[in-house]
């Protein structure tokens, strides 16, 4: 999110989850000084522009006695810090002014106050802003016409991680391509690869495939190092990528035939989105395929996994869940250019031995000249691995029981997660889970969906929206729900 918002947003959304994360009801003004950095006159500021922003949400942060602040909210307002922050995104100039540079490509700076209603002095300062966050994800503003440069790559994820944070209130911002033909082509896609996409991943993925065909269409072309080039092939065999029929894909921009390289990294875009394993086959090809073309990366999946505990329920998924999280690097050498990294909602670190454990693992694998990624990117994944673990080991005794159906945009580890901590509060004769893998097919077997990001499945069936880890409000909310039942 970091990358995507300018300072002063950002430092407006961090301010919302020191509320949202507070162990009491009221926070302390002086604490937020301390913590952001900032003057009471920055924050006194702030806490009115966020309060005219967020009207709609109706949600005010209050003052109390003086020196305390507080979240108020009315009741049954379903609130959380990736809502807000998918609102503050597609409401931001960086992104109206991404979708100008992604369709349209004005050739000057008044084109750009004329699209943006704006005068060409803002037009000016705005553009501005937009350079310093694109070089904060390594990419450039090419101003004559205008358009985003760099590495392809780079690019392409930079606009993914933009148009699928604003997407619960941009709804499908790609018109250019139609969403049922790219669903229609996922539908035939997942069965293949063996897994299931949640209606969250799915529509992460769709955005993906069109970002890349609105690319290719516009004759930009991913350029790959010959190791790149060697690690796509690679995958490429392993999952017999040339039987995958691309022809709907081709026919939706004109009838461009779509390279080889670009096939397959259209399908290796489903990195970008969380998704689960029903067969273990496949599960099984990702682990074998990584034995014995990256060893060291499996070696360090698998080291990792060990600590979680040999008795989770299934140590497999685990090493196939961290070697794909190892995968984002391939393409990326350094961690910056990586959007989706969460900097809010951190969940307790495990405890210290198992945390020295981590540190060492992690540090032996630095030294690796195969793992040329982790010494460059050591504190980025240690937080994740902290985080993976701490999940995993607190999610590996939940029943397999249902009726609530649990959604998360972080795959299913974090699921299991979301299980444990409802289990934790309510017992089966209370709550049961769904964990069918298909969500539309079976939507009326359970009552109600707890999800951490906003999903539309069915406007029968409740949803809340949690954040991640939950809140206490979060969990308040569903023993409403429970006991409404």
């Amino acid at each position: 999110m970091r990358k995507l918002l300018s300072r002063s947003n950002f430092r407006k959304l961090s301010i919302i989850n020191l509320l949202f994360y507070s162990k009491s009801e009221y926070v302390e003004k002086q604490f937020i000084l301390d913590k952001m950095e900032i003057t009471m006159k920055t924050l006194n500021k702030d806490i009115l522009e966020i309060n005219e922003f967020y009207t709609t949400f109706h949600f005010q942060i209050e003052v109390y006695q003086k020196n305390l602040l507080y979240l108020k909210k009315e009741s049954g307002v379903l609130l959380n810090n990736s809502l807000l922050g998918s609102y503050m995104i597609y409401n931001s100039d960086i992104y109206n002014i991404a979708k100008l540079a992604f369709r349209i490509k004005p050739d000057f700076v008044e084109q750009v106050a004329e699209f943006a209603g704006i005068s060409k002095s803002s037009a000016y300062s705005r553009l501005e802003e937009f350079d310093d966050v694109l070089a904060a994800n390594s990419l450039f503003l090419d101003r004559s016409p205008l358009n985003i440069v760099g590495n392809e790559l780079n690019i392409r994820f930079f606009y993914f991680h933009l148009f699928e944070k604003a997407y619960p209130f941009s709804g499908w911002e790609i018109p250019e391509v139609d969403l049922e033909v790219i669903y229609s082509f996922i539908e035939k896609l997942a069965p293949y690869m063996g897994i299931y996409l949640s209606p969250i991943a799915k529509i992460d993925y769709a955005i993906a495939i069109s970002v890349c065909l609105v690319r290719i269409r516009d004759g930009y072309y991913v350029k790959l190092t010959a190791q790149e080039r060697k690690a796509v092939t690679e995958f490429a065999h392993l999952y017999s990528f040339s039987n995958i029929d691309f022809t709907e894909l081709e026919a939706s921009i004109g009838g461009i035939s779509l390279p080889e390289t670009e096939r397959h990294l259209i399908v290796l875009s489903l990195r970008l989105t969380s998704f689960t394993f029903f067969d273990d086959s496949k599960v099984q090809r990702i682990l074998d395929y990584n034995k014995q073309f990256r060893p060291s990366r499996y070696l360090l999946a698998e080291e990792i996994a060990k600590v979680a505990g040999t008795d989770y329920k299934d140590i497999e998924l685990l090493k196939a869940e961290l070697l794909a999280y190892f995968s984002k690097f391939t393409f990326l050498e350094k961690a910056a250019q990586i959007t989706d990294i969460d900097y809010f909602s951190r969940l307790t670190a495990p405890d210290q031995m198992i945390k020295k454990r981590l540190q060492h693992i992690v540090n032996e694998a630095s030294d690796d000249k195969d793992l040329a990624f982790v010494r460059k990117n050591k504190s980025v994944i240690l937080a994740y691995v902290y985080e993976f673990v701490h999940v995993a080991m607190l999610s590996k005794n939940v029943a397999n029981s249902l009726k609530i159906k649990v959604l998360s945009k972080k795959g299913p580890v974090w699921e299991q997660f979301m299980k444990y901590e409802i289990r934790k509060r309510f017992p089966e004769k209370l709550v049961i889970f769904s964990n069918e893998l298909d969500s539309k097919e079976h939507v009326t077997d359970y009552d109600l969906i707890v999800s951490d990001y906003p999903v539309a499945i069915s406007n029968e069936i409740p949803i809340l929206i949690w954040n991640m880890p939950p809140t206490k409000q979060d969990l308040k909310a569903l023993e409403t729900m429970i006991y409404k039942f």
